[in-house]
């Protein structure tokens, strides 16, 4: 009997002795595969590692910008923005506190109202200011 026959009658493939080729060997071509991602993925990260320090960077400096009040739109240098957006604060906040913010379209009645709760505010705020001033002279006279 011949060694390449099978038993039902059919061509058996007998393995032919000798070295395979390397290109058709599916383990040698897997490795290079992982060799040549691995080496395009490292050489990725390498050229693309200033772009991303970049934008953190930029993320950075927006993020504090926006916590110190500076708008985004704003490109000035950080000291002189933020001078800016702290007199604009300051303005603002004095602006709400002084009387002059009454609307002038309201009735001359509705300002003098405004005025007056805000001078009674005032007052209050000074007795209580006095009534802590008088408690902590007698808490020093105590000790």
């Amino acid at each position: 009997m011949e060694d390449a026959s099978d038993i039902l009658g059919g061509q058996l493939n007998v393995a032919q002795h000798g070295a395979s080729q390397p290109w058709t060997d599916i383990t040698f071509l897997a490795l290079l595969y992982y060799i040549v991602l691995t080496i395009s993925l490292g050489m990725a990260v390498y050229f693309l590692q200033p772009y991303y320090a970049q934008l953190r960077d930029r993320r950075y400096r927006k993020n504090l910008r926006r916590r110190h009040g500076i708008p985004d739109h704003d490109r000035r240098p950080f000291n002189l923005a933020f001078a800016a957006a702290k007199k604009a604060h300051l303005n603002r906040d004095s602006k709400e506190s002084t009387p002059s913010t009454v609307n002038t379209m309201a009735s001359a009645g509705s300002q003098t109202t405004v005025l007056q709760r805000q001078i009674s505010r005032q007052r209050l705020n000074g007795a209580i200011f006095q009534a802590l001033q008088e408690h902590a002279k007698q808490v020093m006279k105590s000790l």
